[in-house]
């Protein structure tokens, strides 16, 4: 151990491993480092015989001495640049042999002995080039110092013969020729001994791979026979082997599922499992093409239990060895009875929930990926499916644009099982471009084992509708309210304008200017006079009264009115006959159905401008000229026609024109109601209106309303005689303006009138004297005692006294309230005074004549 350290260190050391930095192996390492430590010496004791030499003035040998140690540090430098040592070694033997014949020749006894000493073991070595060539070297080394140093103290130099260097050069020579030539023959069957062993080597090798192969192909077969019997054993399907149609192994399954030990089962028939032999006919002609597929069979058979229970099993059998059917065959087998029997009830099941769902009065869809995977017959005809083909399509792309981002926020945040509202009302668009609102109750599930959404769904649309018409009730009935809240103040106005006006006509009768302008004054107040009563009408709290109307002068006093908000890019274009004829309605209703239809025309031309035209005349209904698009009787009507040059319309839009809030108008121009008024309008006067438009040519309506006699006069224009009296009249009214001008018209009809503002001073004043008064003239709305209140009281006094009540609103009377009362007349402010005078009068003669 301390030699071989020694050597590493030897190799590691700094000076010596640039000699060897090229060795490629440790044998060609260990060349270089002996030459290196041959060398050394021998250059170091050449040096010292060249200097000895050179004092004892033998200048050649000196040289020569000299020379041998540059030509050996030559070498051992030169060993830095040569690949392999061997190399090395060998060309510095035929230099050094040719040296030592040299030297050995001319150098003298000394010169040969120590060349020959030194160079010869070494020239063994560099021939052998290996460790056996250093063990000969050494041996050679010592017997050879024997040698010479004996002849050298023996027999002196000089005594030798001439050739005895030279034979003892041959010698050594023959030596070394021997020696190398004996080793390579050694090299050369130590090498062929050497693959002999190792091909032995492998031989055994490749037996001892071949043997453990053999044990573990033993060990796993010997596993797998344990997995198998394992797996027969344990198996949860029944599994037999059988040979020619004999069962010669079953498992504890198999018996199980039918009801037999294991040992009865073995050597039994397999005919005996079946139900019948049609059964077991069916199961052999079922295996024959076993061989021609896959190797398995698959069949599905009746067997029987060993308490006689029909069993379905589905049989999988296959052959041991294909090649070999009289191995026999395995079959596995599945009790499928308890399988069947479920699937049954399944189908059953799904049947019944079909016909559920098929025939809900609900829709119901599923929503999966954001898209309709399904939808029953009721959802399809919601979303306008015509078949189930329609379906996947993107469920955003039938919700209303203004519910999209509610809908779609919530079913995500559903999706992702947050906190999501799941019953909400939104409105969708079908194919079919209709607006529908749906109730939605939304499930999260798993469809297809993804999340996914089920939606049950009923249509709200009609819903909608009657809430969005009780809303506009409700609208109507606040309007109602407030209408009947200022009616009577309102009314109480117009009652003195009316009233003055009309003393004033009478008292400026010469001036022509002054009547006319006075007359446009009262035709004023009548017209708000109307309008108040088309506010109570249209909420309901005065009832529509219909009369003779000539239309002309309502169409005619319209266009007056839209023309002033009307842009003067539109132009009007009227043709009106005075002589249409007249009709029987409202005078409101009709103002109220031009105004609509105006309004809507210029709407339509607001942005481009236009043409409004305006046609009224008479139109003759009979048989040869009654229309497909006018539903008519025959007879004789009014046709008012009114046409714009505007955006038109398409065949859709007219179909809903009609519609209660049907509007295509921006949101906040429009109710959806006109239209709607006006097609009322016009079928309460037994009318009939056809619309013709087309997109970007503008619309027509045709409105035909029944005309009536012309021997009956609109009573606006009528003159109404004011019939007079000398009786005395208690007058009542808590607003003075009123009872002032109802003081003038009564004592302009010759009337003796006591007025009173208050109904407590009235009372008091009829208490006091109620033989005076003839007649009692009174309004409904005072404070401390209402008009009713009053008339009860007078009545209690004094039973056969006219009352005449006036009133602005008359909501709260009804006819038994008045009849309980003893109120005779009932008259809506503001009362005309020909409507006073002749209520008054005929109350006033109705009186005396009873009293005769």
């Amino acid at each position: 151990m301390e030699t071989a350290h020694i050597y590493h260190r030897l190799l590691d050391s700094s000076l010596l491993a640039k000699f060897y930095k090229n060795s490629a192996t440790a044998e060609d390492r260990f060349l270089r480092l002996v030459f290196t430590l041959f060398l050394l010496p021998g250059i170091l004791l050449l040096t010292l015989f060249g200097c000895l030499n050179a004092l004892n003035g033998a200048t050649v040998e000196s040289g020569l001495n000299f020379g041998a140690a540059l030509f050996f540090s030559g070498l051992l430098y030169s060993q830095r640049y040569v690949q392999r040592a061997v190399h090395l070694c060998r060309i510095s033997l035929l230099a050094l042999a040719v040296l030592f014949y040299y030297i050995s020749m001319v150098g003298g006894a000394s010169g040969f002995k120590v060349l020959w000493i030194y160079l010869f073991p070494l020239a063994v070595f560099f021939i052998l080039g290996n460790r056996e060539g250093l063990a000969w070297s050494l041996s050679f080394f010592a017997g050879l110092v024997f040698l010479l140093s004996d002849l050298n103290t023996q027999i002196p130099a000089y005594r030798y013969p001439d050739d005895f260097r030279l034979r003892i050069h041959w010698v050594y020579l023959t030596i070394v020729v021997m020696m190398f030539m004996y080793e390579n023959v050694r090299r050369f069957y130590q090498e062929g001994l050497h693959q002999k062993q190792r091909q032995l080597i492998d031989e055994k090798q490749k037996l001892a791979e071949a043997n453990a192969t053999i044990m573990a192909t033993t060990h796993h077969i010997r596993e797998r026979e344990a997995t198998l019997n394992s797996i027969f054993r344990a198996a949860p399907a029944g599994i037999c082997l059988v040979k020619n149609g004999v069962i010669e192994k079953v498992n504890a399954q198999l018996s199980r599922m039918l009801g037999y030990r294991e040992e009865a089962m073995v050597s039994r028939s397999m005919a005996t499992l079946f139900t019948d032999a049609d059964a077991h006919a069916r199961f052999e002609r079922d295996l024959h093409p076993m061989d021609h597929r896959s190797g398995i069979a698959r069949i599905e058979c009746a067997w029987q239990h060993s308490s006689g229970k029909a069993l379905t099993v589905l049989a999988c059998a296959t052959r041991v060895d294909a090649s070999r059917p009289e191995d026999g065959m395995i079959i596995v087998s599945l009790d499928m009875t308890e399988r069947k029997n479920a699937e049954r009830e399944l189908r059953r099941s799904e049947e019944k929930y079909r016909l559920l769902v098929d025939n809900a009065h609900d829709g119901i869809f599923i929503v999966q990926d954001e898209q309709i995977r399904f939808a029953n017959p009721r959802a399809q005809t919601y979303f306008g499916f015509d078949d189930n083909a329609s379906l996947n399509a993107p469920l955003i792309d039938f919700i209303h644009p203004q519910d999209r981002d509610m809908v779609m926020t919530r079913h995500r945040k559903r999706i992702a099982g947050q906190d999501a509202p799941n019953q909400y009302a939104f409105r969708i668009v079908n194919t079919h471009a209709q607006t529908l609102w749906l109730e939605l109750n939304a499930v999260h599930i798993d469809w297809n084992d993804r999340p996914a959404v089920i939606c049950f769904c009923h249509d709200l649309t009609q819903t909608k509708s009657l809430e969005n018409q009780l809303m506009q009730a409700q609208k109507m009935q606040a309007i109602g309210t407030l209408a009947g809240g200022i009616a009577h103040d309102f009314n109480n106005m117009l009652q003195a304008i009316i009233g003055y006006t009309e003393i004033s006509m009478k008292a400026a009768p010469d001036d022509e200017m002054l009547c006319r302008r006075l007359s446009r004054v009262l035709e004023a107040g009548n017209r708000a006079r109307e309008l108040i009563g088309q506010i109570l009408t249209f909420s309901r709290q005065q009832k529509e009264e219909q009369r003779p109307v000539t239309i002309s002068s309502i169409v005619k006093e319209v266009l007056k009115l839209i023309r002033v908000s009307t842009p003067s890019t539109i132009v009007f274009v009227e043709a009106i006959d005075d002589d249409a004829g007249t009709v029987m309605a409202d005078p409101t209703r009709i103002h109220q159905l031009v105004m609509n239809l105006c309004t809507n025309a210029a709407q339509a031309m607001k942005a481009t401008g236009g043409k409004l035209a305006v046609t009224l005349k008479p139109f003759q209904v009979d048989d040869s000229l009654k229309r497909k698009d006018i539903d008519l009787l025959p007879g004789a009507y009014v046709q008012l026609k009114i046409s714009d040059t505007g955006c038109g319309m398409d065949s859709r839009t007219v179909a809903r024109i009609f519609e209660p809030y049907f509007s295509t108008k921006k949101r906040g121009e429009g109710t959806g109601l006109g239209l709607a008024v006006v097609h009322g309008i016009v079928k309460n006067l037994n009318g009939s209106i056809v619309v013709y438009s087309e997109p970007n040519e503008g619309s027509t309506f045709n409105v035909f309303i029944p005309r009536v006699d012309a021997g009956t006069v609109d009573m606006l224009s009528q003159a109404t005689a004011c019939p007079g009296g000398s009786e005395t009249i208690l007058l009542v009214d808590d607003e003075e303006i009123v009872m002032d001008i109802s003081r003038e018209i009564l004592e302009s009809l010759g009337y003796t009138v006591v007025g009173r503002v208050s109904s407590i001073e009235a009372y008091n004043a009829f208490c006091a004297s109620p033989e005076r008064f003839d007649a009692v003239v009174t309004d409904y709305t005072m404070p401390e005692m209402t008009g009713v209140a009053l008339a009860k009281a007078i009545n209690a006094l004094r039973s056969d006294i006219p009352i005449v009540m006036c009133t602005g609103f008359s909501a709260a009377l009804t006819g038994s309230k008045l009849q309980g009362a003893g109120i005779d007349t009932l008259l809506n402010k503001p009362v005309l005074t020909h409507e006073l005078a002749a209520a008054l009068r005929s109350l006033l003669d109705r009186q005396k004549e009873w009293s005769f």
